[in-house]
């Protein structure tokens, strides 16, 4: 399921050729290992957090009723707003495993640069 978030969100950038097939074959370099599994800890979304690189803007906008910090993350700075939520419901994980791999993919420097300044 994180796969076809990933690709997706890559699927609307007008682009030619066969850069689908070599997104996906290289998705394995953009995926979190940190989070491997279903069940994960709010600690440990927050130390993927943590590491990510300068480009990105990671705050506090909250707390949640446990005490738990809720995070804003921004990137970038074009025309268009983009919300990506995920884990409403705290059994739903799919969505925020993908964000941490769309995260990577947005601060790695490899041959999608030109698709990621797009």
């Amino acid at each position: 399921m994180r796969v076809i978030t990933f690709l997706l969100i890559i699927l609307s950038f007008p682009i030619f050729g066969q850069l689908n097939t070599q997104l996906y074959n290289a998705y394995d370099h953009y995926q979190e290992k940190s989070l491997t599994t279903r069940r994960f800890k709010h600690d440990d979304v927050m130390a993927v957090l943590d590491k990510l690189g300068k480009d990105f803007k990671v705050k506090q906008v909250g707390t949640s009723v446990e005490g738990r910090a809720i995070k804003l993350v921004t990137y970038g700075n074009g025309p268009i707003n983009v919300l990506m939520w995920s884990q409403m419901h705290g059994d739903e994980t799919t969505a925020t495993r993908a964000i941490m791999d769309v995260f990577h993919w947005l601060e790695a420097d490899d041959q999608f640069n030109a698709v990621r300044k797009r």
